[in-house]
């Protein structure tokens, strides 16, 4: 009695299921029927998604209430088409970002590998203008490598003169960068120029302007820091000279270094920046130093002797101790301050 009844469930229950199973095929069926007339409404456009979205939704929707081969062809099908649009679309966004920035022989291999996966009107005037702008293109390009080839010689000028026309006929960002920084190099000769002129005529103030103008149009010319220093230098700013030279190390600005601290009669300091520098000029330099050190050091003892004997204990002491740092500890000097500084 029991199995009977059990049974009895188990059909039931199968009953039940064949009516569920019969429902989705013939939801589906509809579903299937719907898609396909709202697929059949698609124009083949490029640009137009939504009707294969919308067909490509009751495709899987078909599909999960009915897994059928025929339902996933369907949801293939359309997302193939999808990704063709998609490709097309990224293929004509980068073609006309190159048509604007005037690489027309670069967007005319996108443009056809775009035409492989539609041909619209609007493609196809994209490609007759890449192919007639792009002779202009080859033009403009071998202007701009030829007029880059004689700016590399120094010819800004000349450069200049040849490129700016091409760059009027066919106006690209490259060539507006490469023209601009001509003219800034043209610019910063004249600056630099105009400063040596004014360093030859003594006018130090004014070649130290010209040169730093120089300097802020190019960076990269440390040469305009080196003769800032030079026209500081003749203008006893020495200050100024260690400011210019504070980034720099190579043999002349350290020979530019010493003279500054020559200047200040800072003999050990000056040395220093000589040191290990082969010039002729800064072994005269330092031959000269030597003389104007024994100088200096016997004109200072003077002075010390001086003060002694007008009994100027506090001058004596003051002058000894600046000796001392000067040049170094001197027997005869530290004796004498032995007694002075009793006396205080």
């Amino acid at each position: 009695m029991v199995r009977w009844f059990r049974l009895g469930e188990l059909l039931e229950q199968l009953e039940k299921n064949i009516k569920t199973w019969q429902i989705d095929i013939d939801r589906s069926e509809m579903q299937a029927s719907r898609a396909k007339e709202i697929e059949a409404k698609d124009r083949n456009n490029p640009y137009e998604t939504e009707i294969l979205l919308e067909a490509l939704q009751l495709y899987q929707d078909c599909n999960r209430l009915n897994n059928e081969p025929r339902f996933i062809e369907a949801i293939n099908r359309i997302e193939e088409k999808l990704q063709s649009r998609q490709k097309f679309q990224e293929l004509m966004a980068q073609g006309k970002k190159e048509v604007e920035g005037g690489f027309y022989k670069q967007a005319l291999i996108t443009f056809k590998q775009a035409k492989e996966l539609f041909s619209i009107t609007e493609l196809e005037e994209q490609i007759v203008l890449c192919q007639v702008k792009g002779q202009e293109q080859d033009k403009y390009e071998a202007i701009l490598t030829q007029a880059n080839q004689i700016a590399i010689e120094g010819r800004f000028q000349a450069a200049i003169s040849l490129f700016e026309p091409a760059l009027a006929e066919f106006p690209r960002n490259d060539g507006e960068k490469f023209l601009s920084k001509l003219k800034k190099i043209v610019y910063a000769k004249d600056c630099f120029r105009m400063g040596v002129l004014a360093e030859e005529a003594q006018d130090f103030e004014v070649a130290v302007v010209k040169y730093q103008e120089t300097l802020q149009i190019l960076p990269e010319l440390t040469e305009c820091q080196m003769r800032s220093a030079i026209a500081s230098l003749k203008n006893s700013n020495l200050d100024r000279v260690f400011s210019f030279l504070q980034e720099i190390n190579n043999k002349q600005a350290r020979y530019l270094r010493g003279l500054a601290y020559a200047k200040q009669r800072d003999w050990k300091q000056a040395n220093r920046e000589w040191k290990n520098i082969e010039l002729n000029r800064v072994e005269e330099q330092r031959q000269i130093i030597k003389t104007l050190i024994e100088r200096d050091r016997l004109s200072q003892i003077q002075e010390i002797e001086s003060a002694v004997d007008r009994n100027n204990v506090e001058i004596a002491k003051k002058l000894s101790l600046e000796f001392i740092h000067k040049f170094g500890s001197d027997l005869t000097i530290e004796q004498n301050l032995e007694p002075v500084s009793k006396q205080l």
